[in-house]
């Protein structure tokens, strides 16, 4: 295949594509997957939803430090910096994540640039840098790209245009160990505190503050409804397949007593069958706008906020044993 730069490029890593929306995720999961760590683990809690730019996302609002800090002894810090600089960190086994606008990439699909004008931004991850023409070697799982970049094509990308302000990775070794069951506790315990955070934006009231939006605009601005509750259709199906992938991965670490496995598993699944519902309402909603389907909507919306509760904290109790 060839890169931005004309150059005939050979892949050589192994890109994890999360879901749309979950740049950060994929390339921090990519990164840990190039230093021989155990990827999925940083989903571990990672069960998230928030409320950013009027969509309903299942990102975090920034990468999940206390993850990388205290599972995988990764030291994170954001910072201005050359590609010098970034030539002796890469040299040192260290990696760099910018922060980006999507459409200023020339390699990233415009048929995946539906949020670039919401506000949101991209992430991408640099693995090295070539001198001899100033190419960057960047990885981007959300667009399946990898390959050599010009300097100045990323610092026209940047949020910081121009200049190059990136999260440094810094991999410690060796990198600390957990037992699964010290793992489980950790993230059912983190799981069950972000979401019954008194942030208006994020866990259990994000939805809250989402069904306000659309009562909000459905009195007063109709004819916004049809576009912005279709991006939040895209958004919440990437929500369920997040929601499955953290599911999985505590699922994986087998600490769940059997007896209690097919209770939680059956949680789980209830879970998935109400947000299906609120996507399906949501899709109707679009088609025909009116106060008796987002009153539906809202029910939805508390019958989910149950059915997590009632899974979060059963996770939390197991995890404590």
């Amino acid at each position: 295949m060839g890169d931005s730069t004309g150059i005939v490029y050979k892949p050589q890593f192994h890109l994890i594509q999360l879901a749309p929306m979950e740049c950060i995720a994929s390339c921090v999961m990519t990164a840990l997957g190039m230093k021989g760590q155990v990827p999925e683990w940083y989903l571990l809690d990672y069960w998230n939803i928030n409320y950013f730019f009027k969509v309903l996302v299942s990102s975090k609002k920034s990468m999940n430090l206390k993850n990388l800090k205290t599972i995988y002894g990764v030291e994170v810090a954001f910072r201005k910096t050359t590609p010098e600089e970034l030539t002796h960190r890469f040299a040192a086994g260290g990696l760099a994540l910018l922060d980006c606008k999507a459409s200023r990439l020339p390699f990233f699909p415009s048929s995946m640039l539906s949020y670039d004008d919401s506000g949101f931004t991209h992430s991408i991850l640099l693995c090295g840098f070539r001198e001899e023409d100033r190419c960057f070697l960047v990885a981007d799982p959300v667009a399946g790209y990898e390959g050599w970049v010009p300097e100045e094509v990323l610092l026209q990308a940047g949020v910081y245009k121009g200049q190059l302000y990136v999260h440094m990775l810094h991999f410690t070794e060796p990198a600390p160990t957990h037992t699964h069951q010290e793992l489980f506790r950790y993230a059912a315990r983190n799981n069950r505190d972000y979401f019954e955070t008194e942030d208006a934006r994020s866990g259990r009231n994000a939805l809250l503050s989402f069904t306000r939006d659309i009562g909000v605009l459905l009195q007063d601005n109709p004819s916004r409804l049809p576009e912005w509750i279709g991006q939040n259709i895209l958004t919440v199906t990437s929500i369920i397949t997040m929601r499955k992938k953290v599911w999985e991965a505590l699922r994986r670490l087998n600490v769940i007593p059997e007896e209690d496995e097919q209770d939680v598993s059956g949680l789980f699944n209830d879970i998935v069958k109400q947000w299906t519902r609120f996507n399906y309402l949501l899709v109707k909603l679009k088609i025909n706008p009116s106060p008796g389907l987002l009153a539906s909507l809202m029910a939805k919306n508390e019958d989910i906020v149950q059915s997590e509760c009632t899974f979060l904290y059963r996770l939390s109790e197991l995890g404590g044993k």
